[in-house]
């Protein structure tokens, strides 16, 4: 039995555990909902869900390999759908698939390239999370001077010394490790595509709270901007261990517990996660489902471009 079966059984157990315990919270949040309460919500999920793709897009022109606009939204909408399927990220294989037979790019440069975005979107989260934990209710119980002071440091020094880091033995003996430190070094040489991806990222965070900001006013709750971001982002870091498919019933049960933190809430915080997460999926399968067919089509074409060569028909 594999670990993620193991984990998504104990995550089903804890599932109905909080069921039991907040039922009747739940019950009386779910009163006040209705179906046009997702409409907003869903927009902007539309939007937010698209900007996935720009880092990608940028990150991939780096290697002479240049997505058009229906490209690297249709895999943002497709690797979305795909990740919702199974576990394990399938959405990076539809990506690299694309890339590969389109592009012609080797796993080691799409090694690199993932692991840029993924620097880079964790990067953000971490980001805000240390600027807005310290303005937050609950920051009292919390050593946020200390925690943000302590990251910031390790970013600096990281930062300088990821030259030296990245040549000990040991990294450029795991194949992920050295993948990852490549992706920052090559960051590190080219600070306006660090910049402008830095900047989309922060961008992605905010159209995220945004559906937030409409879940929890569907359901009669307005949570300050601030703390917002930082369920984002929060959600965003535990998704580097994605326990079920779309970390379901894992970030309904941190959003919750964070927001019991911040105003002794936690049915709200669950329920307003789940109703993000049921216009995620909507918008998901609405769109994603077209994106699947119309990436898989680009790809039985079998017209693999070489980075730098020939991009004939790709209107």
């Amino acid at each position: 039995m594999g670990k993620k079966t193991v984990g998504s059984g104990v995550m089903l157990l804890l599932m109905g555990w909080v069921f039991h315990r907040h039922g009747s919270e739940f019950a009386g949040a779910l009163e006040v909902l209705s179906l046009s309460d997702l409409l907003p919500l869903m927009a902007a999920q539309v939007v937010m869900i698209a900007l996935t793709g720009h880092p990608f897009k940028t990150l991939c022109a780096c290697h002479e390999a240049h997505l058009h606009f229906k490209e690297w939204v249709g895999l943002s909408y497709a690797g979305n759908l795909a990740n919702y399927i199974a576990p394990l990220r399938p959405g990076l294989a539809v990506r690299f698939l694309y890339m590969n037979r389109r592009f012609g790019m080797s796993l080691s440069r799409m090694v690199v390239v993932t692991g840029a975005y993924t620097l880079l979107m964790f990067g953000v989260s971490v980001g805000i999370v240390v600027a807005t934990q310290p303005f937050l209710p609950f920051s009292e119980s919390l050593p946020g001077l200390e925690i943000s002071l302590g990251i910031v440091t390790l970013s600096v020094v990281g930062s300088i010394m990821a030259p030296r880091i990245c040549r000990l033995g040991w990294i450029q003996g795991h194949d992920r490790l050295r993948g990852l430190c490549q992706a920052f070094l090559d960051l590190l040489t080219r600070p306006g595509v660090l910049v402008g991806a830095l900047l989309v990222f922060i961008l992605i965070n905010v159209m995220s709270a945004v559906t937030y900001y409409f879940a929890f006013l569907a359901l009669g709750s307005s949570p300050p901007p601030l703390l917002l971001l930082f369920l984002v982002a929060v959600a965003t870091i535990a998704s580097w261990m994605a326990i079920t498919p779309g970390n379901i019933g894992v970030t309904e049960s941190l959003v919750g517990l964070i927001l019991e933190m911040a105003a002794g809430d936690f049915a709200t915080g669950f329920l307003a996660t789940a109703v993000v997460r049921a216009g995620h999926v909507s918008v998901s399968i609405l769109f994603g489902g077209p994106s699947l067919y119309y990436i898989m089509g680009r790809i039985a074409t079998k017209q693999a471009v070489s980075p730098g060569g020939d991009q004939e028909g790709r209107a």
